[in-house]
């Protein structure tokens, strides 16, 4: 049985959208997509992210960087424990500038896109100079042995953090999205 997530992707890329109240259709899965996000604009980024990340069409990738900057700019700004005279928590202004911002967010985009490390081919381990198998007494020395490419090489070393929590965050709102889905999609079989 495929998952809720490639369900969703299938339905994204179908041109029949008609309906049968006996069975689930593409129309119902985007339905559901469409009433686990309503109301909050970083459930609809999260579902695009997704759907870039695992069609690895970069095409709109500039589109969902815009509109990732602006989590990333208010997750820089600090808060100071104090006061301001209205009562409310002041603010000082982001650590990260908007073009940073959206910078920092197409490399995010991009090393989702290409996530395998080029050096070991995502085999976690160094092919044996001169014949086609791996060392598997060594790890690769540039993904220490993960097979995926290590974010830090692809930011700046200041926003390091800033890029971890926003794949954290994409990847927990994803999770949280395709959970509502599941719950709001009929309940008798394909």
């Amino acid at each position: 049985m495929t998952s809720i997530r490639e369900q969703y992707l299938t339905a994204t890329q179908t041109s029949h959208l008609a309906t049968d109240p006996n069975h689930v259709c593409d129309a119902d899965r985007l339905l559901a997509a469409a009433y686990a996000t309503a109301g909050d604009p970083r459930k609809t980024l999260a579902l695009d992210v997704y759907r870039l990340r695992a069609t690895s069409d970069m095409r709109g990738a500039r589109g969902i960087a815009e509109r990732m900057a602006h989590e990333v700019i208010q997750r820089s700004r600090p808060q100071h424990r104090s006061r301001a005279s209205s009562g409310r928590p002041s603010r000082q202004p982001p650590t990260i500038s908007r073009i940073e911002a959206v910078d920092l967010c197409i490399a995010v985009l991009k090393w989702w896109h290409m996530q395998v490390c080029p050096a070991c081919e995502g085999r976690c381990h160094p092919t044996i100079p001169g014949t086609p198998h791996l060392d598997t007494t060594r790890e690769c020395s540039s993904c220490h042995g993960t097979g995926v490419r290590p974010l830090k090489k692809h930011v700046k070393a200041k926003h390091l953090d800033l890029a971890l929590w926003l794949v954290d965050a994409l990847d927990g709102l994803t999770a949280i999205v395709f959970s509502d889905m599941l719950k709001r999609m009929p309940r008798f079989s394909d």
